[in-house]
């Protein structure tokens, strides 16, 4: 949520009264960074938390090169103070919500990957631990935040949690940082994250986790587990009954899918479009894809395709793409229903789209994802299916409907070249593509009655008369992207 305005301190006078902050408030507060007071840091933090909320506030920091550089090193001196933590890694993390540029600084230049690492194993492992008394402090916390015991762990220690990781994700989204994060054993202390603390307690915590295993994942392959950087030590104070975190974020499949799937369950649909985008990027290893039919997760996503969420439905379509583009586990998505509820689907986002006509409308982006669905489970081989004939001539019509209305929307039923066009255009175009061939295809093929009525006997002669196109149609990675106040 919405970080909450500051504690009264000694450096709110630094506050300007007419409510926008001022240019000159911001040099002078971020300077005094580099004293070696605790306090005198933590209430510099507090202002800039309230301050970096602005546009000017953030665009005032960036303009001087030293700020973020004193940032890094207060943070680093006082890694033990979590109030100093948490108002740090709020700051840090509105400044990297959408600049690029800071990401790679704090990521690489300053050393930032070993440092929130390290404070990730250390945060994770004493907001879990209720045991830890108040006398083993020293470990990591020198101003702990209400009783332990309480929603897992020490409160404290979940508030550093919360921002920290929501700091890692914003991090991993710059190419650069998000392959040297992915390629660090400490990046599974996020699968012990999910698995340590109840989401209806630790909601934010939980899905910024999320958030950032989507991110990583964007770079990480099983086929590179081989290649993992030599991790940090265990950090002190480390608990026996906590289970030491994976050594990579997908070195343990099932233990990544066991860890998402009470999110993909969640009644908040964030929580479920979140959990779907990071299973959506992990599938694209088998190792994964494997977990997640073993698990039962794909009857859940399976069961997701009635979500009135165009967003929850686009993520979850995300995981079953790459599913339905391996040959191995078609078949059991054909034994829950998958091609019939995908073809309802698709017919029905077709028909929305259709009658929409605004340019910027997210169904593209479901219509071209649920049909390349459709198109991979119908791929010819022993575990093609066919679609009853009421639902394939629905679909076949809503294709040409879908055809007719998009080349009215564009003139001439003329794209521009999709580096030049916007994103929406560039999904209408993938839309209006995948449909194509999708229509080609189901006109080739009989209805499922049809078939069964011949009894396989022109089984080789029909088998000629299929459509050839692509192997299969694939699913690129995606990645979280957050604004700088939220997550």
């Amino acid at each position: 949520g919405f970080w909450p305005a500051p504690r009264p301190a000694s450096a709110a006078s630094a506050l300007p009264r007419p409510g926008r902050p001022g240019r000159t408030a911001l040099p002078a507060a971020a300077t005094q960074l580099k004293a070696a007071s605790g306090e005198l840091c933590l209430n510099v933090f507090r202002t800039l938390a309230k301050l970096t909320l602005s546009e000017d506030g953030r665009a005032a920091i960036n303009a001087d090169p030293r700020h973020i550089p004193s940032m890094v090193r207060a943070l680093r001196a006082h890694r033990r103070n979590e109030q100093l933590l948490v108002r740090a890694c709020f700051v840090l993390g509105n400044l990297t919500a959408s600049n690029g540029p800071n990401r790679e600084r704090i990521g690489l230049e300053l050393g930032g990957c070993d440092l929130l690492l390290s404070l990730l194993a250390e945060a994770t492992v004493t907001a879990s631990s209720p045991q830890i008394e108040l006398a083993d402090a020293e470990n990591f916390g020198e101003n702990l935040a209400g009783p332990k015991g309480e929603s897992g762990g020490n409160p404290g220690a979940v508030d550093v949690l919360v921002k920290l990781v929501r700091l890692v994700a914003h991090l991993a989204m710059a190419p650069s940082v998000g392959a040297e994060l992915a390629a660090r054993r400490e990046v599974g202390w996020l699968v012990t994250v999910l698995e340590s603390f109840p989401i209806d307690s630790t909601e934010e915590l939980l899905l910024n986790a999320a958030s950032a295993i989507t991110n990583l994942s964007f770079y990480r392959s099983t086929s590179a587990e081989s290649e993992l950087s030599p991790g940090l030590p265990d950090p002190p104070g480390f608990p026996s009954e906590l289970p030491p975190p994976p050594e990579g974020l997908l070195s343990d499949p099932s233990r990544l899918v066991r860890a998402l799937t009470p999110l993909l369950l969640h009644s908040n649909p964030e929580a479920v479009t979140e959990a779907a985008r990071a299973l959506g990027n992990c599938s694209r290893e088998a190792t994964v894809r494997n977990a997640i039919v073993e698990l039962r997760v794909h009857e859940a996503l399976l069961l997701l395709l009635a979500h009135s969420s165009d967003t929850v439905l686009l993520a979850v379509c995300g995981v079953l793409i790459n599913l339905a583009a391996d040959s191995l586990h078609r078949a059991e998505l054909d034994a829950h229903g998958a091609l019939h509820k995908l073809a309802e689907l698709l017919a029905s986002a077709l028909g929305d789209e259709t009658s929409e006509i605004s340019e910027s409308s997210p169904l593209y982006k479901l219509c071209a994802m649920a049909g390349k669905i459709v198109y991979n489970l119908m791929l010819p081989g022993s575990s093609a299916q066919l679609l009853p004939s009421y639902l394939r001539d629905a679909l076949l019509e809503a294709l040409a409907n879908f055809a007719k209305a998009s080349a009215l929307k564009s003139g001439k039923g003329l794209l521009k070249p999709a580096d030049d066009a916007d994103e929406a255009e560039a999904a209408r175009a993938e839309a209006i593509e995948v449909a194509a061939v999708l229509s080609r295809v189901l006109g080739a093929l009989p209805a499922a009655e049809d078939q069964a009525a011949k009894g396989g006997e022109e089984e080789d002669e029909g088998e000629s008369g299929r459509v050839r196109e692509p192997t299969h149609l694939e699913l690129l990675p995606a990645r979280s992207e957050t604004d700088g106040d939220l997550l």
